[in-house]
């Protein structure tokens, strides 16, 4: 979207600096930081009031490591939402929307996460069919 402002160029001298892809990288890359900063807080809270925390193994199956391991107990495991929905949310912003390659890196990185994301609810509910799959995803 914002790559389109390099057009007003002509009557603003400044607005050619969107034309580059090194400033859209750095604005991305400051935008991505700043989504995951204002969101960030909303998230983690929502993930842990979903109980979607670190499951720790009791004491009796790994001995000192559950004393070790116990203060992790409850730890939110899927940042990995946030950091997807930032990076997502900045490729939109800042990338050119007619170049096919950044259309197909974000689907990708989407469909990826989707897979991890479906792993990890798997290792929450492990008694959960899925119908004809074994997994949840076509492989």
């Amino acid at each position: 979207m914002m790559y389109y402002l390099h057009r007003l160029s002509d009557q603003f001298i400044g607005f050619n600096v969107f034309f580059y892809v090194t400033f859209r990288a750095i604005a991305a890359a400051v935008t991505a930081f700043l989504v995951t900063l204002v969101f960030g807080n909303f998230i983690i809270r929502k993930l842990t009031a979903l109980k979607l925390g670190q499951p720790i193994r009791a004491a009796a199956e790994v001995h000192r490591l559950a004393e070790l391991h116990g203060g992790k107990q409850g730890t939110p495991t899927m940042g990995g939402v946030l950091i997807i929905g930032a990076v997502f949310v900045s490729s939109c912003i800042w990338a050119r929307p007619d170049n096919r390659f950044v259309w197909l890196a974000l689907f990708s990185m989407i469909y990826l996460g989707a897979l991890g994301f479906e792993r990890a609810l798997q290792a929450y509910f492990p008694n959960r069919t899925r119908g004809n799959y074994h997994r949840g995803f076509p492989q």
